[in-house]
C-alpha cells in the first residue's frame, strides 16, 4: 500500500509540473504573437482565464484586459461574461476588483478619500492641492490631451496617435509644445516650489 501511495504523489507530482511547464510555454506563445502584432502594448500579465483555452492578458497603464487563445492566433477585445443561473456575470470585472482592492490597501489612509457611514453627518471636504491638475490646467486643451495621456495615462506615441486619429510626428510636436509651455510657465514654477 505505501509503495502505491508515493507512486501516485509522483506521478501527480510530475503531472503538475508538466502542466505548469505546459502553461508557460503557452504564455511566452501569447507574448510572442502579442509583441509581434502588437507591438505597443506592454502586457503586465497573462494567465489563465475561467475557459480553457483562453488567457487573460493585462495590458500595462490601461488597466484594458484582453482574451487571448493559448496559441495566440485568436484575441477577444471586451469584457468575459459567464452564464449564470442569476444572468450574466462579468468576469473582467471580478478580476478588475481584486486589482482596485490591491491599489486601494497600498494607499495610506491619509491619502484616501473617505465617506461617512449612511445615517452620519460629514463636514464638507476641503478641496486638496493638487499640483498635477493645476499644471494640465496651464496647457491649452490639445497639449493638456496629449500630455495626459502620455504621462499620466502611459500610453505609447503610436496608442495616442491612434486615439486622438492624429499623425505621431502631431503627437511629438504637442508633448514638446507641453513640456516648453510648462518649463517656461512661472505658474508652473510656483506650484513645484
Amino acid at each position: 500500500m505505501p509503495r502505491n501511495w508515493v507512486a501516485r504523489t509522483v506521478v501527480l507530482g510530475l503531472l503538475s509540473a508538466s502542466a505548469a511547464s505546459c502553461a508557460a510555454a503557452e504564455e511566452a506563445t501569447i507574448l510572442a504573437k502579442l509583441k509581434q502584432s502588437m507591438s505597443h502594448l506592454t502586457v503586465a500579465r497573462i494567465a489563465p482565464s475561467p475557459v480553457a483555452g483562453l488567457y487573460r492578458v493585462e495590458v500595462r497603464g490601461k488597466g484594458a484586459v484582453l482574451y487571448v487563445t493559448e496559441d495566440g492566433s485568436h484575441l477577444v477585445a471586451g469584457d468575459l461574461y459567464a452564464l449564470t443561473d442569476s444572468g450574466l456575470a462579468n468576469v473582467t470585472e471580478v478580476g478588475r476588483e481584486a486589482k482596485r482592492r490591491e491599489l486601494l490597501a497600498s494607499l495610506p489612509l491619509a491619502e484616501q478619500i473617505v465617506f461617512a457611514a449612511v445615517g452620519e453627518r460629514q463636514a464638507p471636504p476641503t478641496p486638496t492641492p493638487c499640483p498635477i491638475r493645476d499644471l494640465l490646467a496651464i496647457l491649452p486643451p490639445k497639449q493638456r490631451q496629449t500630455f495626459r495621456l502620455r504621462v499620466l495615462e502611459d500610453y505609447t506615441l503610436r496608442e495616442i496617435a491612434n486615439a486622438l486619429h492624429v499623425p505621431v510626428g502631431t503627437v511629438k510636436s504637442r508633448l514638446n509644445i507641453a513640456v516648453r509651455h510648462l518649463r517656461h510657465s512661472r505658474r508652473a514654477y510656483r506650484l513645484l516650489h
